[in-house]
């Protein structure tokens, strides 16, 4: 993903997360998230392991302005994780059945804006 544009971010996230969980391994990932969400269940580890290896990083890449990397990485976490658990874990519908390329025009933007577009000011403290 690092070959990736900037501007093609959100883009390359989501189809980047279908690929994952449409590869053999798609069924062991969600029952893997499942478990973690479950009563009881180690949810600590997921957030430890995104916090150091994937947050870290991607708050470092999208802090513009300065300081509001980690908030615009936690905003597209917020719609990644809600598009695993609602398509993958609890297969709603009708998101379980789109098809890729709607999965993709539907979260893309969304996601794009997260990482790159100005935040609202009264959310960064920041006039963005």
């Amino acid at each position: 993903m690092s070959a990736t544009a900037l501007e093609d971010l959100g883009e390359a996230v989501v189809r980047g997360i279908l690929a994952v969980f449409a590869s053999p391994h798609g069924r062991d990932y969600a029952a893997v998230m499942r478990a973690r969400m479950a009563p009881g269940g180690p949810v600590e580890s997921v957030a430890g392991f995104l916090t150091e290896e994937v947050y870290s990083l991607a708050a470092w890449l999208l802090d513009d302005p300065p300081g509001t990397g980690a908030l615009r990485t936690d905003l597209a976490a917020s719609q990644v994780i809600g598009l695993i658990v609602a398509r993958y874990v609890l297969r709603l519908q009708p998101l379980a059945d789109l098809d890729d390329e709607q999965v993709v025009a539907h979260y893309a933007p969304v996601l794009q804006r997260y990482m790159t577009d100005a935040l609202p000011s009264a959310a960064t403290g920041y006039q963005c």
